[in-house]
């Protein structure tokens, strides 16, 4: 039994051979700090700019009036299904 305490005695004061002796850390008086907050997204502009506009159809042909849905899609004021469209003024 004393041997295996003397053994364990010498194991804690030598240490490991790759690690160095054993050593508490010192106390350095403050907390690890956090990692930062992600940064979030900037917010979306406002959809509020839904005034029919002139756009030119990707497929060709004339000039449309038509209100922006999102994107690049825009739903002509005439009727039938979305477009996709490129604007010709603000």
């Amino acid at each position: 039994m004393k041997q295996i305490a003397i053994a364990v005695l010498l194991l804690a004061v030598a240490g490991c051979a790759t690690e160095g002796p054993l050593r508490t850390p010192a106390w350095t008086g403050s907390l690890p700090s956090a990692a930062p907050p992600p940064e979030m997204p900037a917010p979306p502009p406002p959809a509020n700019d839904l005034m029919p506009r002139f756009v030119l159809p990707a497929t060709g042909g004339a000039p449309v009036t038509a209100i922006p849905l999102g994107g690049s899609i825009y739903q002509p004021l005439t009727g039938g299904p979305p477009i996709i469209a490129t604007p010709l003024g603000p």
